[in-house]
């Protein structure tokens, strides 16, 4: 990660979804609907979104389609996930370690 950071001159990351919003499973059609909002929106704001997916631990939870967007701080991602009702992101810097980051108070913070 920190090589492909590097070569893109990037130097920070934001992973964030729509799906689910809340932790609360949606159907799939309204899942894409959100994404596909989440989507427009990074590109109108000027980023160019990769799209990604978040692959759950365990079969009790469907996997989520996300979108990899470099050179978002984490500040924008928390804000960002907050206004599509997710609960944490997945963000770094250009050492390209991902952390967990929780929106403004979730557990875990």
């Amino acid at each position: 990660m920190r090589c492909w950071l590097e070569t893109a001159g990037a130097t920070r990351f934001a992973i964030v979804t729509a799906c689910n919003p809340g932790s609360q499973p949606v159907d799939a059609e309204q899942n894409a609907l959100r994404q596909a909002q989440l989507e427009c929106e990074l590109l109108e704001a000027g980023f160019e979104p990769y799209a990604a997916e978040n692959i759950a631990d365990g079969s009790d939870w469907a996997d989520e389609e996300s979108c990899f967007i470099a050179d978002m701080g984490r500040d924008e991602a928390l804000a960002l996930a907050m206004k599509h009702g997710q609960l944490a992101i997945v963000c770094g810097g250009a050492d390209g370690l991902p952390e967990l980051a929780w929106t403004s108070g979730q557990a875990g913070q």
